[in-house]
């Protein structure tokens, strides 16, 4: 087998396991969740105070549990909520995201 042929296989092995990936995407999830009426919803935490990271980690989180290679969501904010002060100092932000 030429190296010619080898690197074609691979191209060809390649677009199958895109394929396959993208045939397995995120939408149906979404779209289940929007039939059984059951809001999926991921929390995030910062111990900084930073509103924006607290948000970061609930997308990253939501973002993980999709599948496929090119993973899209939509969300919408649901609450956000936090603590500050006492004797050690908190500065606690919890944010809770809703996929769409």
């Amino acid at each position: 087998m030429t190296i010619k042929t080898s690197l074609i296989a691979l191209c060809f092995l390649f677009a199958i396991g895109w394929a396959v990936s993208e045939a397995q995407d995120a939408k149906p999830s979404l779209i289940k969740a929007k039939k059984n009426s059951t809001a999926v919803v991921y929390e995030g935490i910062s111990d900084k105070g930073d509103l924006n990271l607290a948000v970061q980690v609930a997308v990253d989180k939501a973002l993980a549990d999709q599948r496929g290679a090119d993973r899209l969501i939509e969300w919408e904010l649901q609450t956000v909520s936090g603590r500050k002060g006492g004797i050690k100092g908190t500065n606690e932000i919890h944010v809770a995201i809703r996929l769409k």
